[in-house]
């Protein structure tokens, strides 16, 4: 594990199925994490051992508002989107999860890029 200036976490490495642990982006048995931080600290962006990437939108109460993960052909971070397919919003080349919060900031709704939403409910 390796740690920025702030003691953050910034890379990770776990072992591959083989015990081993292999340190070469883009390997086949490569399991390193690589992550992102905003100036309060709150991880935003997170890339896996094959270049996939994860990005976090946050509010200024460093609440996640938008959960965007790249969908790459053959699951490779290097390869565009699939074929007639992009990474905007209705290209269908991400998945995207937004979050509304409530006046107590507790998830009261969960909203998926096709559309379909989850409600959760709060005793008072």
């Amino acid at each position: 594990m390796a740690y920025d200036c702030i003691n953050q976490m910034a890379t990770s490495a776990q072992p591959g199925a083989d015990g081993s642990i292999d340190l070469i982006p883009g390997a086949s048995n490569a399991r390193i994490n690589y992550m992102g931080y905003d100036s309060r600290g709150n991880g935003t962006v997170s890339v896996d051992g094959k270049g996939n990437s994860v990005l976090q939108i946050l509010d200024g109460a460093s609440r996640v508002l938008e959960t965007q993960q790249l969908l790459r052909q053959n699951g490779l971070g290097d390869q565009g989107p699939a074929q007639n397919q992009s990474f905007l919003s209705a290209g269908r080349g991400l998945i995207r999860t937004q979050m509304l919060y409530d006046g107590n900031s507790r998830v009261f709704q969960m909203i998926d890029d096709r559309g379909s939403a989850t409600n959760y409910a709060f005793d008072t």
